[in-house]
């Protein structure tokens, strides 16, 4: 399936793109994350980032669609 991936931050900053259109062979976000880390060697631990699909906050095991548009925030830090 083809889809969409929007960086944020230090996920933009490592793929040295604000987003690329994909060819994903996976199920989940999870699985996305995953392969994305692998890519563009993504540091940050899945558990502390968040995802967004066709602009709809969503969990991790949420099942990915030909032609969805995903958004990848990296953990933010705040005091």
């Amino acid at each position: 399936m083809k889809i969409k991936v929007t960086y944020f931050a230090v996920f933009r900053e490592k793929a040295g793109l604000q987003s690329e259109e994909i060819e994903f062979h996976g199920l989940s976000c999870s699985d996305l994350f995953n392969q994305l880390s692998i890519v563009h060697a993504f540091l940050e631990k899945q558990s502390g980032c968040k995802v967004a699909v066709n602009d709809n906050l969503v969990d991790w095991d949420f099942k990915l669609s030909d032609g969805d548009d995903i958004l990848l925030f990296p953990p933010v830090a705040g005091g």
